[in-house]
């Protein structure tokens, strides 16, 4: 049986008047709980190797946005993981206590729970005792994995537009 950690979309926005358009990818970790951290450790740093590459193949895509329910906990978590591996592809150290107190220092309970702090502890740990370590790092901590099990949204496909959709399933 396969259990969805998480799904990437990808979204092209168009104006109707204009021929603008824009493509938007949209990461969704759903294995993570609120006030919680992902079951498995592994699966999340996939996911953050997949955004690492998508910002690496597309880097004129624009600014990433990141967020979760209030905005603090797991969006601090996930922006602390992202700035350490940042951090580890030009040096060989960490500062996580350093890192989550600036954070705290511009947006009030960023990593919100101590068991969300040593989430990140614990992502690092994963990341820099894998025996591919300085391969990870030689890479920018990023990898293409090959996703199966896609799922059809039975809303949304390429060739309908928006206004044909029932405002209750937008």
């Amino acid at each position: 049986m396969l259990i969805l950690k998480y799904c990437i979309l990808d979204i092209i926005l168009t104006r109707n008047l204009q021929d603008e358009r824009r493509e938007l990818y949209m990461f969704n970790y759903v294995g993570w709980p609120d006030y919680d951290v992902p079951s498995n450790c592994g699966d999340f740093i996939n996911f953050v190797f997949n955004i690492r590459h998508l910002l690496k193949m597309k880097p004129a895509i624009g600014p990433m946005v990141c967020h979760c329910s209030a905005g603090t906990g797991r969006t601090g978590a996930f922006i602390s993981i992202m700035n350490c591996l940042d951090r580890l592809t030009n040096t060989d150290d960490v500062d996580i206590l350093g890192l989550v107190g600036s954070l705290r220092q511009q947006r009030w309970k960023m990593v919100f729970t101590e068991h969300q702090y040593k989430f990140i502890h614990q992502a690092m740990l994963d990341v820099v005792s894998n025996v591919n370590f300085e391969i990870h790092k030689e890479s920018g901590f990023r990898r293409k994995t090959d996703i199966a099990g896609v799922i059809e949204n039975q809303y949304v496909s390429r060739n309908d537009g928006l206004e044909s959709l029932p405002d209750s399933k937008v």
